[in-house]
């Protein structure tokens, strides 16, 4: 009886661990599920966003941001690295889902300081750009027209160089050049844009 028991607790604590870590990591090794009421929006698009208090005629680079999902707390050094670098060559915005109550006060101050505005975002912003996962950068030249939607990086922390796909971006944006970027640059990885993160 002891054996059964000791063998069923295996069991169990194997099956929790397995749970734990699918939650927790390989979730987010795969592809982001695709709503079914998604419409792609391709690059190139001219899109009418109805932002009031942007200056006319510049670039813009819109950063999806979800506090509670574990991809973007991740992501979340990278596109500080990245506002340092050009902020001062876009108008820079944080569009979050639903809701600003979990983004912290250092976090909204910092934003703030580099000029970056912060929007809630009901949605709308998000399906005028094609966007429906965190964390996802869009970039529009100063004719509102899509430069390029999709991951910052193909590595969950931001760290290889070589898939720094938001920065190849953004350079070959300035400089007015057309990278050929991957499928898996576009492949949205992360949490859906509600605030779940389960």
């Amino acid at each position: 009886m002891r054996r059964i028991i000791a063998y069923g607790s295996l069991v169990v604590i194997s099956i929790s661990i397995g749970v734990l870590f699918y939650q927790q990591e390989v979730k987010y090794w795969l592809p982001t599920e695709i709503p079914a009421d998604y419409v792609d929006v391709p690059l190139g698009t001219k899109v009418e966003l109805g932002l009031t208090d942007e200056i006319g005629n510049r670039k813009k680079f819109f950063h999806f941001y979800n506090p509670n999902c574990p991809c973007s707390k991740f992501n979340f050094k990278s596109y500080k690295e990245l506002l340092k670098n050009y902020s001062k060559d876009f108008d820079c915005y944080a569009v979050v889902q639903n809701s600003l109550g979990g983004v912290s006060e250092d976090t909204k101050q910092y934003l703030k300081s580099l000029g970056v505005k912060l929007i809630r975002d009901d949605k709308s912003i998000a399906n005028s750009l094609g966007v429906y996962a965190t964390p996802q950068i869009v970039l529009l030249d100063q004719d509102d027209k899509i430069y390029y939607r999709g991951n910052y990086n193909q590595a969950r922390y931001c760290t290889n160089k070589a898939t720094n796909y938001a920065q190849i971006a953004i350079d070959s944006m300035l400089i007015k050049s057309q990278y050929h970027f991957p499928k898996n640059a576009f492949t949205a990885y992360g949490c859906t844009l509600e605030r779940q993160t389960d």
